[in-house]
């Protein structure tokens, strides 16, 4: 089931890049004639990351890897929370019923969250800085702390993505907490 599921989301999330590169070219992308500025977009990076978490996630499920630290984690802290923001949110609550992944400290899942944050910031400014569009057009017209405020904003939405998968986790499969030890 696991290796059906991550097949049909890839080909699926595949294709739709694939059309996307068809459609957006040119001097319809963000920096015009360059195809890498369409990873401005969060709806572009989460395809891309789904599109790679479920090809990772076929190929673990063939080869009967029951679970792997980094992949359960990277489902835990972005794949699933960022999938909920835009358009695979409906494969990311299927994951939740389909796998049972390692349960990260919320400091961990923080942290991961922050880095993939910081990294789509400096992507979003350079692509303004070199061609002047903004992906979100409300970032250009703020001041530079309420932008700061924004993309804390938006930081606090990707997290109760996380929190909300978390709790249908736990709903799904159990709460997992580490067994007292009765000492004598």
């Amino acid at each position: 089931m696991k290796a059906a599921f991550h097949l049909i989301c890839a080909a699926l999330y595949g294709f739709v890049c694939y059309k996307d590169t068809q459609i957006v070219t040119g001097a319809l992308l963000p920096i015009p004639f360059n195809g890498w500025s369409r990873f401005v977009w969060l709806t572009i990076v989460d395809l891309y990351m789904q599109t790679l978490y479920h090809s990772i996630g076929f190929i673990l499920s063939v080869m009967s890897i029951k679970s792997h630290q980094a992949f359960d984690y990277w489902a835990r802290a972005l794949v699933g929370p960022i999938g909920i923001h835009t358009l695979p949110a409906i494969t990311a609550h299927l994951d939740v019923f389909v796998y049972k992944h390692t349960t990260f400290s919320t400091s961990s899942v923080l942290k991961g969250i922050s880095a993939f944050v910081t990294l789509y910031l400096i992507d979003l400014h350079y692509v303004f800085y070199t061609s002047g569009f903004w992906a979100y057009p409300i970032l250009g017209e703020l001041a530079a702390p309420f932008r700061l405020l924004f993309i804390v904003a938006c930081t606090f939405v990707v997290f109760l993505g996380y929190v909300w998968l978390s709790l249908l986790d736990n709903v799904i499969h159990g709460n997992e907490k580490p067994a007292i030890k009765k000492s004598n």
